[in-house]
């Protein structure tokens, strides 16, 4: 078998590019994206006919070039998130996307995202605005809070939370507590980002207040 027989028969881009089915994949999606797929599949095929031991397999294999940069183009032109159906029994399930929108509320979506809004503009004021406020009366009247303002997740709100209160001191936590949180945030991370220094107390099963009132110093700044 000669393997460089088969290298050779490899068609260049120039040549891949001229093909009538590339330039619709060209029309379509663009020439940099496609441009990309014929790269790629170009050099997967080189890499198989570098352990293939079968030159007929090896020719079948560069006969359906063509076919396999349409499905790539394709591939990297598809949207990653689709709709899924959950069948695990958890209602609120944080890894498919915690809880579907009622129709109501998507419709809402739909009518705001599908134009111009006022995000960062004060229609009384007739001036600019910021985002958080159209959310920040709300939570307060839920909560009671004084003030309020909306992360992207938890590791966030921690850091945020721990910059404002406890830099520089002291932030007392339950072991059980220890955990981690969002994309692979641990706790003890977050804290130390944040410049406040962790005091660990109780137990990971079990915590009591006592456990708290003995860790409390002058360095003590959030619970």
């Amino acid at each position: 078998m000669d393997k460089n027989l088969l290298f050779r028969r490899i068609p260049k881009v120039d040549i891949l590019m001229e093909e009538e089915c590339i330039k619709k994949l060209v029309e379509e999606y663009g020439y940099d994206s496609v441009l990309e797929a014929v790269r790629i599949e170009q050099d997967k095929l080189r890499a198989y006919i570098g352990t293939c031991e079968n030159e007929e397999e090896g020719q079948s294999r560069i006969d359906g070039l063509l076919e396999r940069i349409e499905l790539t183009v394709l591939a990297m032109n598809r949207p990653n998130m689709t709709r899924v159906l959950n069948g695990t029994g958890t209602i609120l399930h944080t890894n498919l996307g915690r809880a579907p929108l009622g129709s109501e509320h998507l419709q809402r979506v739909i009518y705001i995202a599908g134009g111009y809004s006022n995000l960062e503009y004060d229609l009384e004021a007739g001036k600019r605005g910021e985002r958080y406020s159209h959310f920040e009366k709300l939570l307060c009247r839920i909560t009671g809070a004084e003030a309020a303002m909306a992360v992207n997740n938890n590791a966030a709100a921690v850091l945020l939370i721990l910059s404002s209160l406890a830099k520089g001191g002291e932030a007392v936590v339950s072991r059980g507590e220890l955990v981690e949180v969002g994309g692979k945030f641990r706790i003890p991370d977050v804290m130390e980002q944040s410049g406040a220094s962790l005091v660990e107390v109780g137990a990971t099963n079990k915590t009591h207040l006592s456990d708290y009132g003995k860790a409390i110093t002058e360095e003590s700044k959030a619970l």
